[in-house]
């Protein structure tokens, strides 16, 4: 919500770095659990969060 109140670099790289610790603590839990449907949501997530950090680095 802050990002969309105000747009600044800074929350932008608060934002990407949640969304980069967030498939590695699901990567975490596939790894003890062993639950290969997690796939399904560390794929995406990983790939969203590339995404949201390529505008960062340029900037």
């Amino acid at each position: 919500m802050l990002r969309i109140a105000d747009p600044q670099i800074r929350f932008g790289r608060f934002d990407g770095a949640g969304r980069i610790l967030f498939p590695v603590w699901m990567a975490w839990t596939l790894s003890m659990s062993k639950i290969p449907i997690l796939w399904m949501s560390i794929v995406p997530e990983t790939l969203w969060a590339i995404a949201q950090w390529l505008p960062l680095r340029r900037g």
